[in-house]
């Protein structure tokens, strides 16, 4: 299909569904589209995509959590026991509060970043926060998910401990 053509067809009736492509097409249902052959699944619409009643049906050997919980906790296990990486939400789709928080601090200092200093930090910051997931799932043998949450409870203990508790939960 040209995307070109579908967004246009977008533009014009507020979906792609109906857009016309070259070649063959067929439209399919979304539970169709999640059971796709295929290397990377990225679930980017809504909740409790993949479930136990459909992850058997999953090929993909990478899930991108681009939505937020689209993989149920109990598919999540089963996917990860049968050796498939799930990269969970809160790291895929951390993008947006990456960029709230750099405006947060944007706002407390009274300076401004030009986009693509906003872009070059929220590059460095994904990538770091990445890579330090990706070594402590290899490392610890977890899953991604298990890696993202340990990490996110490390930083927080990091910080309490450096300001000290009472300073961490006072906000001063």
């Amino acid at each position: 299909m040209d995307p070109l053509a579908v967004m246009q067809h977008k533009h014009e009736t507020g979906g792609v569904k109906g857009a016309k492509g070259q070649g063959k097409t067929k439209e399919i249902s979304n539970a169709e589209l999640l059971e796709l052959d295929c290397d990377v699944l990225v679930p980017a619409a809504s909740e409790r995509q993949i479930t136990l009643e459909n992850c058997d049906r999953i090929s993909a050997r990478i899930t991108l959590e681009m939505a937020n919980g689209p993989v149920s906790p109990e598919a999540d296990k089963k996917l990860t026991e049968a050796g498939r990486i799930i990269v969970p939400d809160i790291l895929a789709n951390s993008g947006g509060v990456t960029v709230s928080h750099l405006e947060w601090v944007q706002n407390r200092s009274g300076f401004y970043w030009d986009s693509s200093r906003v872009r070059d930090h929220l590059k460095t910051t994904v990538e770091t926060e990445t890579q330090s997931i990706w070594t402590l799932h290899n490392e610890m043998e977890l899953s991604m998910r298990d890696a993202a949450y340990i990490h996110g409870l490390r930083r927080i203990a990091e910080s309490v401990e450096a300001r000290g508790t009472p300073a961490y939960f006072e906000g001063s």
